[in-house]
């Protein structure tokens, strides 16, 4: 099966949120979803604040925006909607960020083939796409694409997994990602979300945020900031 179908088949099926089924991992009432998206946006918001990353006026584009959480959450930070575009590859989710932030511009498309003129964005982000990718040739094609996009001084924010076991998702290492953008300088790195996360939210979520916080614990998140340099 072609990669870009494979990938679109799978977010129409196995990350289709019902949204009257809370049991659903990342619904976002559930309690896995709810932990995670705390501790990424708290990671991401030291990230901004320790490299002074402006978001008001700068125009701000989410690679594989889904239902446009990370778009609001932007908004919350101070960027204005109108500067603020998403790409996803399954239109239902693109309709449903639409909804709910209509100032924002969306796009049906692939991450190797971003519908937009070179060097248009100040900030990139990029949340869990690139371990949706299965083909190499595919995430090199992407990580070109986003380069492109990217304006001279601008930031990539990108989180990924990075450890496992392979399968779905497939994990992207650091030295992965390095060999991806290698004229991209890297300026903040920090792992996130230990592997035994979601058993610890099912047995309490405080006593996940504490265990989460233990400096000793594997992780099998990245975060990574990174900065064009021309």
């Amino acid at each position: 099966m072609d990669e870009l179908k494979r990938a679109k088949k799978m977010y129409e099926s196995r990350y289709r949120i019902n949204w009257k089924d809370r049991s659903y991992m990342w619904h976002p009432r559930n309690p896995i979803s709810f932990v995670h998206s705390q501790i990424l946006d708290k990671r991401v918001i030291q990230a901004i604040n320790r490299l002074d990353i402006e978001l008001v006026d700068q125009k701000i584009l989410d690679v594989g925006s889904g239902y446009g959480r990370l778009i609001r959450f932007w908004t919350e930070l101070g960027a204005d909607p109108s500067n603020l575009y998403g790409i996803d590859l399954t239109l239902h989710r693109l309709q449903h960020a639409q909804k709910l932030l209509n100032r924002a511009g969306y796009a049906c498309s692939s991450a190797g083939e971003l519908p937009f003129d070179a060097r248009s964005f100040d900030i990139l982000s990029q949340f869990s796409v690139f371990s949706s990718i299965f083909d190499f040739t595919l995430r090199q094609k992407a990580a070109k694409e986003m380069v492109r996009v990217l304006r001279s001084n601008g930031w990539l924010i990108w989180y990924d997994v990075s450890n496992g076991k392979g399968g779905n998702p497939k994990p992207i290492t650091r030295n992965d990602v390095l060999a991806l953008f290698p004229n991209l300088e890297l300026q903040f790195s920090c792992p996130v979300f230990s592997r035994e996360l979601a058993r610890i939210i099912k047995i309490n979520v405080d006593l996940a945020f504490l265990w989460e916080r233990l400096p000793f614990v594997p992780k099998n998140g990245l975060i990574m900031v990174f900065r064009r340099p021309d």
